[in-house]
Protein backbone atom coordinates (compact mmCIF):
# COMPACT_ATOMS: atom_id res chain seq x y z
CA UNK A 1 0.00 0.00 0.00
CA UNK A 2 1.35 3.33 -1.12
CA UNK A 3 1.17 6.07 1.74
CA UNK A 4 -0.78 8.35 -0.54
CA UNK A 5 -3.55 5.59 -0.17
CA UNK A 6 -3.40 5.12 3.10
CA UNK A 7 -3.70 8.97 3.96
CA UNK A 8 -6.88 8.98 1.85
CA UNK A 9 -8.15 6.54 4.22
CA UNK A 10 -7.91 8.66 7.05
CA UNK A 11 -10.79 10.88 8.42
CA UNK A 12 -10.45 14.67 8.91
CA UNK A 13 -10.27 15.18 12.64
CA UNK A 14 -12.93 15.81 14.85
CA UNK A 15 -13.33 19.88 15.80
CA UNK A 16 -14.13 19.90 19.36
CA UNK A 17 -17.25 20.87 20.58
CA UNK A 18 -18.00 24.78 20.99
CA UNK A 19 -17.64 25.90 24.56
CA UNK A 20 -22.03 26.60 25.85
CA UNK A 21 -22.34 29.47 28.11
CA UNK A 22 -24.00 27.71 29.99
CA UNK A 23 -23.44 26.31 32.88
CA UNK A 24 -21.81 29.47 33.97
CA UNK A 25 -18.10 29.71 35.86
CA UNK A 26 -17.93 29.87 38.68
CA UNK A 27 -16.65 33.66 38.96
CA UNK A 28 -19.77 34.24 37.24
CA UNK A 29 -21.87 32.77 40.25
CA UNK A 30 -19.74 34.97 43.03
CA UNK A 31 -20.19 37.93 40.80
CA UNK A 32 -23.90 37.63 40.49
CA UNK A 33 -24.22 36.63 44.51
CA UNK A 34 -22.52 40.06 45.04
CA UNK A 35 -24.30 41.84 42.67
CA UNK A 36 -27.55 40.56 44.59
CA UNK A 37 -25.85 41.02 47.95
CA UNK A 38 -25.30 45.16 46.94
CA UNK A 39 -28.23 45.47 45.82
CA UNK A 40 -30.09 43.98 48.83
CA UNK A 41 -27.80 46.30 51.18
CA UNK A 42 -28.27 49.08 49.10
CA UNK A 43 -33.08 48.74 49.05
CA UNK A 44 -31.91 48.43 53.19
CA UNK A 45 -30.04 51.46 53.22
CA UNK A 46 -32.50 53.29 51.29
CA UNK A 47 -35.72 52.51 53.22
CA UNK A 48 -33.73 53.42 56.37
CA UNK A 49 -32.50 56.77 55.11
CA UNK A 50 -36.11 57.22 53.67
CA UNK A 51 -37.71 56.46 56.93
CA UNK A 52 -35.29 58.65 58.91
CA UNK A 53 -35.96 61.81 56.14
CA UNK A 54 -40.03 60.82 57.46
CA UNK A 55 -39.33 61.32 60.69
CA UNK A 56 -38.01 65.08 60.15
CA UNK A 57 -40.29 65.76 57.89
CA UNK A 58 -42.55 64.62 60.73
CA UNK A 59 -41.07 66.82 62.88
CA UNK A 60 -41.04 70.07 60.83
CA UNK A 61 -44.80 69.35 60.23
CA UNK A 62 -45.46 68.78 63.60
CA UNK A 63 -43.49 72.03 64.48
CA UNK A 64 -45.86 74.20 61.50
CA UNK A 65 -48.93 72.86 62.92
CA UNK A 66 -48.04 74.01 66.71
CA UNK A 67 -47.41 77.19 65.40
CA UNK A 68 -50.67 77.44 63.79
CA UNK A 69 -52.50 76.32 66.91
CA UNK A 70 -50.28 79.16 68.75
CA UNK A 71 -51.78 81.88 66.19
CA UNK A 72 -55.09 80.69 67.21
CA UNK A 73 -54.96 80.26 70.71
CA UNK A 74 -52.01 82.74 71.93
CA UNK A 75 -50.98 80.03 74.72
CA UNK A 76 -47.61 80.96 74.80
CA UNK A 77 -46.96 78.00 77.77
CA UNK A 78 -48.46 75.85 75.41
CA UNK A 79 -46.53 76.23 72.53
CA UNK A 80 -42.93 76.66 74.44
CA UNK A 81 -44.23 73.40 76.15
CA UNK A 82 -44.81 71.49 72.87
CA UNK A 83 -41.57 73.07 71.44
CA UNK A 84 -39.77 71.55 74.27
CA UNK A 85 -41.07 67.82 73.79
CA UNK A 86 -40.72 68.63 69.92
CA UNK A 87 -37.58 69.59 70.49
CA UNK A 88 -36.76 66.52 72.95
CA UNK A 89 -37.69 63.95 69.95
CA UNK A 90 -35.59 64.95 67.38
CA UNK A 91 -32.34 64.73 70.03
CA UNK A 92 -34.10 61.17 70.35
CA UNK A 93 -33.74 60.72 67.16
CA UNK A 94 -30.07 61.41 67.31
CA UNK A 95 -29.33 58.19 69.24
CA UNK A 96 -29.13 60.56 72.32
CA UNK A 97 -30.43 57.85 75.12
CA UNK A 98 -30.75 60.50 78.08
CA UNK A 99 -32.94 63.00 75.97
CA UNK A 100 -35.62 63.05 77.94
CA UNK A 101 -33.74 63.83 81.03
CA UNK A 102 -31.92 66.91 79.56
CA UNK A 103 -33.86 69.92 81.03
CA UNK A 104 -32.59 73.42 81.95
CA UNK A 105 -28.66 74.63 81.42
CA UNK A 106 -28.07 71.14 80.14
CA UNK A 107 -30.51 70.94 78.19
CA UNK A 108 -29.15 74.53 76.47
CA UNK A 109 -25.12 73.35 76.79
CA UNK A 110 -25.93 69.96 75.18
CA UNK A 111 -27.59 72.09 71.74
CA UNK A 112 -25.16 74.90 71.88
CA UNK A 113 -22.71 72.23 71.61
CA UNK A 114 -24.65 70.14 68.63
CA UNK A 115 -26.09 73.04 66.83
CA UNK A 116 -23.08 76.15 67.15
CA UNK A 117 -25.47 78.35 65.08
CA UNK A 118 -28.90 78.28 67.02
CA UNK A 119 -30.91 81.27 68.18
CA UNK A 120 -30.11 82.17 71.42
CA UNK A 121 -33.12 83.30 72.75
CA UNK A 122 -35.08 80.04 71.60
CA UNK A 123 -32.30 77.96 73.68
CA UNK A 124 -32.69 80.44 76.38
CA UNK A 125 -36.60 79.85 76.22
CA UNK A 126 -36.49 75.51 75.79
CA UNK A 127 -34.04 76.08 78.64
CA UNK A 128 -35.39 78.05 81.07
CA UNK A 129 -39.02 79.98 80.20
CA UNK A 130 -40.89 76.73 79.83
CA UNK A 131 -40.41 76.06 83.36
CA UNK A 132 -41.75 79.29 84.85
CA UNK A 133 -45.92 79.57 85.15
CA UNK A 134 -46.21 82.89 82.80
CA UNK A 135 -43.05 82.08 79.95
CA UNK A 136 -42.52 85.40 78.17
CA UNK A 137 -42.19 84.28 74.96
CA UNK A 138 -42.36 85.46 70.51
CA UNK A 139 -43.57 82.88 69.30
CA UNK A 140 -43.39 84.72 65.99
CA UNK A 141 -40.17 85.51 66.19
CA UNK A 142 -39.17 81.96 67.64
CA UNK A 143 -40.83 79.82 65.08
CA UNK A 144 -38.35 80.39 62.38
CA UNK A 145 -35.30 79.65 64.83
CA UNK A 146 -37.50 76.20 65.84
CA UNK A 147 -37.69 75.04 62.50
CA UNK A 148 -33.74 75.88 61.68
CA UNK A 149 -32.86 73.81 65.20
CA UNK A 150 -34.80 70.96 63.97
CA UNK A 151 -32.75 71.47 60.29
CA UNK A 152 -29.74 72.03 62.28
CA UNK A 153 -30.24 68.42 64.34
CA UNK A 154 -31.52 66.70 60.76
CA UNK A 155 -28.11 67.75 59.52
CA UNK A 156 -25.94 66.66 62.57
CA UNK A 157 -28.07 63.02 62.52
CA UNK A 158 -26.87 63.16 58.80
CA UNK A 159 -22.80 64.12 59.86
Amino acid sequence: MNPEEMLAQLRPPDAPQAIGWWPLAPGWWMLAALLLCALIACAFWLRRRHLQGKAWRQAQQLAEQQYLDWQQHRDDARWLQQSGVLVKRCISLLGEPAAGSLHGTRLQQWLTDICPDSEPGLLHALANEQYRQRPQVQADSLQPALLQLIRQLQEAARA
